[in-house]
């Protein structure tokens, strides 16, 4: 295999694009039940600060010259990634929506071996969204339930030194 030279310049990943069938219903989704601040909205593109990026599937067909069946719902071959300081608040708040949750019957939320809370479910277009507990919150929850800084990093898997800034 020939050695390829490194491409010597800076590239920023800004975030995910994903597909959707109707942009304004997924803002509006991700706005209310996912907290996004809307940056930009171009119409068919609608950009949120975090860097997440909706693109109607209409444009797509029309900028990449796809077939709309080349598009597929429900893949479940990546996840759309959040955290929150404030778990318990957030998982009382899905309760205001009619959301189809990835863990089927499994009692939500889910609990990690290393402690972390997690809840995943599709958004209108099948994509899942994961939303999970801030690392930082793990730590600080088990201190409250009297676990040590040592006791904490070997649950969590973290190193002392993080659980010790959680911590300060």
């Amino acid at each position: 295999m020939d050695e390829k030279q490194k491409i010597n310049v800076n590239i920023d990943f800004i975030g995910p694009l994903i597909v959707v069938e109707n942009v304004k219903k997924a803002s509006e989704f991700y706005e209310n039940v996912a907290g996004q601040k809307l940056k930009f909205n171009f119409g068919a593109n609608r950009q949120f600060e975090s860097g997440l990026t909706l693109q109607s599937k209409a444009s797509m067909v029309d900028i990449y010259g796809f077939e709309e069946n080349e598009i597929k719902k429900r893949s479940n071959n990546f996840t759309l990634y959040f955290e929150t300081a404030d778990f318990d608040s957030f998982v009382e708040n899905l309760k205001n929506y009619d959301l189809e949750y990835v863990h089927g019957a499994v009692e939500l939320p889910v609990e990690f071996p290393w402690g972390q809370r997690s809840v995943s479910f599709y958004d209108l277009d099948d994509h899942v969204v994961d939303v999970s507990e801030k690392m930082e919150a793990v730590v600080n929850r088990f201190a409250e339930q009297g676990m040590t800084a040592e006791e904490i990093a070997a649950r969590t898997e973290h190193p002392i030194e993080f659980v010790n800034s959680c911590l300060k």
